[in-house]
Formats: C-alpha cells, structure tokens, sequence
C-alpha cells in the first residue's frame, strides 16, 4: 500500500514538474517573461490553460508553440525531472533518516553538521567559481577566496601600492589620518564568507562580453537546485568515506576500557589505550612471535 501511495505521489510531482515546464515555454515564446510563469504553471490543468489563451506579444508561430507541447520535448522533459525527483530522493532520505535518529544520539547529530556545512561550501565555491569563470577569471585566486579566510584581503594589501593604500584607508578630509572605521568595514567585509561572490559579482571588471542578465542566471533556482544535488551526493559519499576513517583514528585516542565513544572525535584525547596495548597485551611480544615475522 505504502509503495502505491509513494508512486503516485511520484507521478503526480513529476506530472506538475513537467506541465510547468511546458506552460513556462510557451509563455516565454509569447513574450512573458516573468518569475511567476513557474508558480502559476504549477496549478494543475489551470497552469497549462492560462498561458495557452494569452495573447501572442511576439508574434511567434501557432508551430513554434506547439512544439513547446511535442512528443519529443515531452519526453525530454519527463525523463529530466524524473532523474531530478530521484536525485533529490536519494539525498533527501538519508537526511531524513538521519536527522529522525540523531534527536538520540550526539554522533549523528556531529555528523549532520559536518555534512550541511560541507555541503554550504562546496555549492558556494561552485557558484563563485562559475560566476568568475564567466567574467573571464581562472587563477587559483578564484578558489582560495571562496575556501580560505582573509586571502582576499592579504591579496587587495600586496596587489595595490602603498600609494593606492595610503588613498584608500586614509581619510579624505585629513589625510595625515587612519579612516578606522573604513579598516573595520575592510576587514569584517573580507572575513565574511560571502567575500567571494561580491568580489566577482560588483567588484571586479568584465575580461568577457558578457551580459549581467547571464550571471545573473547563476543564482536562479534551477541552477541552484541543481548543483545542491550534485554536491549533495557528492558530500555524502565523502562523509560516509571519511567520517568512519575518522572515527577509527580517535578511537586510538580514547579511554575505551569503560565504553565505546559515540562522538567522531574523543572530548578528552589520551594515550590510555596505547599504553594498555603494549603493557597489558604485549603487542611487542605476539609480533615478535608470530608466523609472519619467523624465519621458515
């Protein structure tokens, strides 16, 4: 019951996916381009209807608009959205699951934080990555302002000469005189994590002909979307990965004579397990008697 239940909510989000995609074309190809043609294409039937009976504003073909509706692009569409709700499917469910668990359980609750904040990360580099790349920026530069703290203020002291310095944190109407507050807004601005798209979004001049309207599509919801996803699965492959190498390493580190620790990482890291390994076990002593270290 439940798995007719979950496909037929699958439809039925995949069927609005797909007509709002289609009412969003056909109002496009008739001069409608607006940000609320994806919300009102979402009402089922309506949607489709009210963009069919708007009038023609570019005197596109009767053709051009039904191929909007074709067979083809039908299918094209299906097939997209279908992989998107799976996608979205495969990230959202071990969230979820993780997130119900870790209301009990301080490990859980470590590593969900570990994923969402590399998770933030690399869809943020992505996106600075990208909007640089367009404007015609592809030094290393472009990664370490969206990784690394204060590198785009280390980098704005060693490019501009102590002439351009001195003009620029000085004070206008005195310039014997350090602007404090100028250094402050500096310093904060260059310590926020959203340095790195101001950067490249207001303060850095076009290398390419290209229109602010084609950045701009960076931060649309689609592309959004879609790169959540694709870091989504990539960070929780990572996270699976390398969390239990982690985890196994600080066991060395932890008193595990009295429990088992449910943290990554131990609150109070000591050597109590090594000293118990080669005192109480003789480590030393079964190695220099195994099989593998006997001459045969």
């Amino acid at each position: 019951m439940i798995i007719y239940i979950a496909l037929g909510i699958l439809l039925v989000v995949l069927a609005l996916l797909v007509q709002q995609s289609v009412a969003n074309e056909i109002a496009v190809k008739k001069g409608y381009e607006l940000p609320t043609n994806r919300i009102i294409g979402l009402v089922p039937v309506f949607g489709l209807i009210y963009f069919m009976k708007k009038p023609n504003l570019k005197d596109t073909s009767e053709a051009a608009i039904k191929f909007a509706y074709a067979p083809s692009v039908l299918i094209k569409s299906t097939l997209v959205y279908l992989g998107i709700i799976i996608g979205t499917v495969i990230v959202l469910t071990p969230i979820i699951v993780l997130a119900f668990l870790s209301l009990q359980n301080s490990l859980l609750v470590t590593l969900l934080t570990i994923y969402f904040v590399l998770l933030t990360i690399f869809t943020y580099h992505s996106l600075v990555v990208d909007i640089a790349r367009k404007k015609g920026y592809e030094d290393a530069f472009v990664h370490l302002v969206t990784l690394l703290p204060l590198i785009g203020l280390i980098y704005m002291v060693v490019k501009m000469s102590r002439r351009e310095l001195a003009s620029f944190f000085m004070k206008k109407d005195d310039p014997n005189q350090v602007d404090v507050l100028k250094i402050i807004l500096v310093y904060l601005f260059a310590l926020s994590p959203f340095f790195g798209v101001i950067y490249y979004l207001f303060l850095v001049p076009k290398k390419r002909n290209i229109s602010n309207s084609a950045i701009l599509k960076d931060f649309s919801f689609g592309n959004i979307a879609s790169r959540i996803l694709v870091y989504g699965e990539i960070t929780l492959v990572a996270v699976i990965v390398i969390v239990p190498v982690i985890y196994i390493f600080g066991l060395a580190f932890s008193n595990i004579s009295s429990s088992i620790p449910n943290t990554i990482w131990p609150k109070e890291p000591n050597l109590k397990a090594l000293y118990y390994l080669f005192d109480k076990v003789f480590l030393e002593y079964h190695v220099k008697n195994s099989d593998w270290n006997t001459d045969q």
